[in-house]
């Protein structure tokens, strides 16, 4: 019998500005047929890496007047897949899940890289 691979679905790394973090919810579209929809995630404060890419757009779109993603608190960067991701001796950094580009000095900031529909970088 031969196994088939099952292909891992697209993520982003969430990067949260809300020192207490932020518990998401989300019911599955009426379209979702995957049993592995997150329905809830919570992010901590700082870089959340592997939210389901999906599962983050539907949070965004069912949310778009929350003063956290409208002040840009909430942003994701998308992540590379892992055929792309340099060997941990190559990566820089103190946090190397963290591109550089994707630190905030204050919350309002733009970061390159972030979703395109997200209010934080119109």
């Amino acid at each position: 019998m031969v196994e088939q691979k099952k292909e891992r679905r697209p993520t982003v790394n969430v990067i949260c500005g809300v020192r207490q973090g932020v518990l998401m919810r989300v019911v599955a579209p009426a379209d979702e047929t995957d049993p592995e929809w997150p329905g809830r995630v919570e992010l901590k404060e700082g870089s959340n890496p592997g939210i389901d890419r999906a599962f983050f757009e539907a949070w965004l779109a069912a949310n778009p007047s929350l003063s956290i993603v409208t002040n840009g608190m909430i942003n994701a960067v998308p992540e590379k897949p892992p055929a792309e991701q340099p060997e941990a001796a190559e990566q820089e950094g103190d946090n190397p899940t963290v591109p550089p580009e994707a630190v905030m000095d204050e919350p309002g900031d733009q970061v390159p890289g972030i979703l395109p529909h997200s209010p934080a970088n119109p």
